[in-house]
């Protein structure tokens, strides 16, 4: 029957449910832990709370002009049901596309170079650092190439109006400068001036951050999304520490943004402004080229004026050269694109559309340019493996060679309306041919002169109305809701702090209290016997004071002696009326006073004015003789060994006239072999017609068999366990008991029950009684010598 009192296998007879009277019990038991662990986490997060920079949300609105919302990249259906090819492949629409530019880090660099953000400025205070913004008396400019900074901190103490201090980070040493003087600190070059704002604090402290940490802490605190598909609006989110600044920052950013999108749409502009510069340098070379000639002409001829007849050969012609020379600028035009088309370096550049009249070269060119564009952006969200990409791809070769098609029926068309003037200027010639020779020549160059001049005025137009229309560009993105920081704090969240230390103040010490409970492995409660045990809790006898191991006595009116009067009820009720009784007590192991229950509940009976003999059975380690002062030296042994009477054996006591003890006697060598004897079962008997009561004080079943061989002899049985000492898994032994029915009437009795306010006990107590053997187990569990009383 021995049992492993670790208690580390104790199996519940049922599952553990959640009990709110044992939480609040266990709270308010311990209600100073509580107290001291709220006060801490309060505490705390006040601290928190009064050092921790306040975290800011700044937010604009941007509207996005979006003609085909939700359409194709490709400006169209292409497929025989209607579906858009753009949504098929999973083509984002025009407003998305936006969004995911704003995210770019490109743009977000940009919007940090131009802020300058990489240089905070900084108010050392005695805990913490407070970011300056606005009032800042001076400026760090930096000479080194921003790529090349690294990061690096230094303090700025002002001298005088001309001169400060420069100290280190360490403060192992210090600069002294004027302002304007470039300083060479940590391989940083940069040069400090005034902003004219006056000197508050004695120091400031300057911080210098790599271009990339500060874009990653900027791109980390924006939020770019699109809260909605019906309307074609981002909204743009920046968490700054400072309200000023966040929305300073996000303006210069939206701006950045803005700037961005202009600059696409000025692409074509700025294409075209480029080719038309290009050919009105080489036109304008060919005319001065011309006019010299005919200059050198004149001179070197002496003609000065025309005759009649030159004049009205001029005059005749001026029609036939208009027609001449408009063809050839068209001409020029058509063979110029010809040429950007078919080089393969300006497949990504926008095509010039304005140079030529012709409304399907003009439309189709503008179809070119947008995809153009749109091929650039879809860059910034995708691959170049991307199927979208890769039909955009497709779409713009198609369209490139529509173009040239376009360009080559153009020039055909042209070269018929050449050969139609062509044919005029046989006319033309054959009139010429009648003015003097040197005129003739002079006619000649005066017609290349116009043409040359109808062609450069002509570019000089288109590269005007191309700049007109590039100023009148807009973007077509624009601001709705200007940047604007919300009048609270998004972070901390004071009242939801404030909740979580109250939480965390309750759920500490309760968590430490549960863990401590989960970690005790000894019987604590009645619902510890509750739970792993099915045997009926009898009576709880709680803690006493008193040495004395005798508490129960007559007129006694303690809360112990009650106890034992009402354990005494209660074994009435279950033995019924019966001329005489044998009660029986055993535990799990030594000290859990067993002893103690036996001659307090013996005395309890005799107060009541039954004969009772209480003998003392616990052969191996009596106690009750040495606790009372009699001398053991006759007893239970030799009345089974020896020839001799009960009357020299049983001895009254000096307390109560109707109480016997029957002594163990001295230690045998076989405590078992005595209790089966014939002798043994004839004493039984005997006694019980001497007796109204009898208690057998037993060896605890959990160390030895005694008990089991005297079960027969018992009409009830109490099974006692020690609060706080008996082991959770020793209660595997009453359950045994039960499911075997060793015992008769067996029942719990839980003795030293301390007071405490938690739940399971109104009141509780203890005493000092221990009972030991020479073998029993310490705390951790293992079996070794015990010297308990």
């Amino acid at each position: 029957m021995n049992a492993n009192p670790s208690g580390n296998n104790a199996t519940p007879i049922e599952e553990e449910s959640f009990d709110f009277r044992k939480v609040l019990f266990r709270v308010i038991s311990n209600w100073p832990f509580f107290i001291v662990s709220l006060a801490i986490c309060v505490s705390l997060a006040y601290t928190y709370l009064r050092y921790a920079k306040p975290v800011y949300k700044v937010a604009a609105k941007i509207l996005v002009t979006d003609e085909a919302k939700g359409g194709s990249l490709f400006g169209g259906k292409s497929s025989a049901s209607g579906m858009d090819l753009g949504a098929m492949l999973g083509a984002k629409s025009n407003v998305d596309n936006e969004a995911e530019i704003m995210k770019t880090r490109d743009l977000v660099e940009q919007m940090v170079r131009a802020s300058n953000l990489y240089i905070t400025y900084s108010q050392v205070g005695r805990v913490n650092t407070l970011e300056l913004y606005d009032k800042i008396p001076f400026k760090v400019q930096l000479v080194t190439p921003l790529d090349s900074v690294y990061g690096t901190s230094f303090s700025i103490k002002p001298l005088s109006t001309e001169k400060y201090k420069l100290i280190t980070k360490k403060a192992d040493s210090s600069i002294v400068a004027s302002f304007g003087d470039t300083i060479n600190y940590n391989q940083h070059k940069f040069y400090v001036t005034r902003t004219g704002l006056p000197f508050v604090h004695e120091s400031y402290l300057v911080h210098i951050a790599s271009l990339q940490n500060t874009i990653n802490a900027y791109a980390g605190s924006l939020n770019i999304s699109v809260t909605s598909k019906q309307v074609t609006t981002i909204d743009v989110i920046l968490n700054c520490n400072i309200p000023r600044k966040g929305e300073n920052v996000l303006n210069e950013f939206i701006n950045q943004y803005i700037q961005l999108n202009l600059n696409d749409k000025n692409r074509i502009a700025d294409s075209t402004i480029l080719f038309m510069d290009r050919r009105i340098e080489i036109v304008n070379k060919e005319l001065d080229d011309i006019e010299i000639a005919l200059q050198q002409f004149k001179q070197n001829n002496n003609l000065a004026n025309l005759t009649e007849q030159s004049k009205l050969a001029l005059s005749n012609a001026s029609d036939l050269n208009k027609d001449a020379n408009k063809i050839g600028v068209q001409l020029s035009m058509v063979d110029g694109m010809d040429k950007f088309l078919s080089n393969a370096k300006n497949n990504n550049r926008p095509v010039p559309a304005s140079v030529s009249e012709d409304p399907g070269f003009v439309a189709l060119a503008e179809k070119y340019n947008n995809m153009q564009i749109q091929k650039d952006r879809l860059l910034l969200t995708v691959t170049e493996k991307n199927p979208v990409y890769q039909n955009l791809l497709i779409q713009l070769e198609n369209t490139r060679n529509d173009l040239v098609k376009n360009l080559r029926s153009q020039q055909q068309n042209l070269l018929i309306a050449k050969k139609r003037v062509e044919n005029q200027d046989v006319e033309f010639n054959s009139l010429i041919k009648k003015v003097p020779q040197q005129e003739r020549a002079f006619l000649t160059l005066s017609r290349t002169q116009a043409l040359k001049q109808e062609i450069y005025l002509y570019l000089l137009k288109k590269k005007e109305e191309m700049s007109v229309t590039k100023a009148s560009n807009i973007p077509s993105a624009r601001i709705i809701d200007k940047p604007k920081c919300s009048p609270i704090p998004i972070s901390p969240k004071r009242n939801l702090i404030f909740l979580a230390s109250i939480v965390l103040g309750l759920a500490i010490p309760l968590g430490v209290l549960s863990v401590i409970e989960m970690l005790n492995n000894r019987v604590m409660s009645k619902m510890d016997i509750d739970k792993f045990t099915k045997m009926s809790l009898l009576a709880e006898i709680t803690n006493s004071k008193s040495t004395d191991n005798l508490v129960v006595k007559e007129n006694a009116r303690s809360v112990v002696s009650e106890q034992f009067r009402t354990l005494r009820t209660n074994l009435q009720f279950i033995l019924g009326i019966k001329s005489n009784s044998t009660i029986l007590l055993t535990s799990s192991m030594s000290g859990e006073g067993k002893s103690f229950i036996a001659l307090n509940l013996a005395n309890v009976y005799a107060i009541s004015g039954k004969k009772v003999l209480l003998m003392e059975l616990d052969l191996r380690k009596p106690k009750i003789s040495q606790n009372l002062g009699y001398e053991n030296n006759k007893g239970f042994s030799n009345y089974i060994t020896q020839n001799i009477g009960l009357d020299e054996v049983i001895k009254p006591t000096t307390f109560n006239e109707n109480l016997y003890l029957f002594p163990s006697g001295p230690i045998p060598p076989n405590p078992a072999e005595l209790l089966m004897s014939q002798k043994s079962k004839e004493l039984f008997t005997e006694l019980k017609t001497q007796f109204d009561v009898i208690i057998m004080d037993l060896p605890p079943i959990g160390l030895v068999t005694d008990a089991q061989i005297l079960a027969s002899y018992g009409d009830a049985t109490l099974y006692v366990v020690r609060q706080g000492y008996t082991f959770k898994n020793q209660l595997n032994i009453p359950n045994d008991i039960l499911i075997n029915n060793k015992f008769n009437n067996c029942y719990l009795v839980m003795n030293d029950v301390k007071r405490q306010k938690g739940y399971g006990y109104g009141y509780g107590y203890g005493y000092g009684y221990g009972y030991g053997y020479g073998y029993g187990y310490d705390k951790s569990g293992y079996y070794k010598e015990d010297s308990a009383k």
